[in-house]
């Protein structure tokens, strides 16, 4: 079961700051209709914000330190750093299968009309996300095909910070969530 914690570290709200004072100035990744194959989504609408062709360099700077820090104090690889943006951002239904780690995605919503959602079995489970910071965890690999996706009605960032060792993201996620 996949279910949202709140985040009480300061450094997201930030991020969500800057990202929300900027991103009519973004550019965003817009990939429609490409069949690569399950593990990666045939659709796509949102800004990388820790790619020098997406946000404008403010965003870039901020996100990438923050990234750093993170890095740097658990050990972890940051996997997605992105913006949806209110109008139709998504990612659509992939299943990660080409990893094998334990994720911690931590989620953004300015109002909390955007969700994520993945199936278990026949069964779609959907998430709303909350208003402001939360994180879930989940778990991506060859032995444990989750299809999921995104879907963003409002202003949405998603970082996830993953490791193949499930005490890190553990301990991060504790680390983010405890006052």
């Amino acid at each position: 079961m996949v279910s949202n914690i709140s985040i009480v570290d300061s450094r997201f709200s930030d991020i969500s700051s800057a990202v929300l004072k900027n991103y009519n100035s973004f550019n965003y990744f817009d990939i429609s209709g490409q069949n690569r194959g399950d593990a990666f989504p045939e659709s796509i609408y949102l800004c990388d914000l820790i790619d020098a062709d997406g946000p404008n360099q403010t965003v870039l700077d901020i996100a990438r330190q923050f990234r750093y820090d993170i890095i740097d104090e658990h050990n972890l690889l940051c996997t997605m750093f992105v913006y949806y943006p209110s109008n139709n951002g998504h990612i659509n239904w992939h299943t990660n299968e080409n990893l094998d780690y334990y994720n911690a995605i931590c989620t953004y919503s300015q109002s909390g009309n955007s969700f994520f959602e993945y199936k278990n079995g026949e069964e779609t489970i959907r998430v709303n996300d909350d208003v402001g910071w939360s994180v879930k965890k989940t778990k991506w690999s060859r032995t444990n095909v989750v299809p999921h996706r995104a879907v963003s009605n409002d202003h949405r960032i998603t970082i996830t910070f993953s490791s193949s060792v499930e005490s890190e993201v553990d301990a991060f996620i504790e680390n983010i969530t405890t006052p």
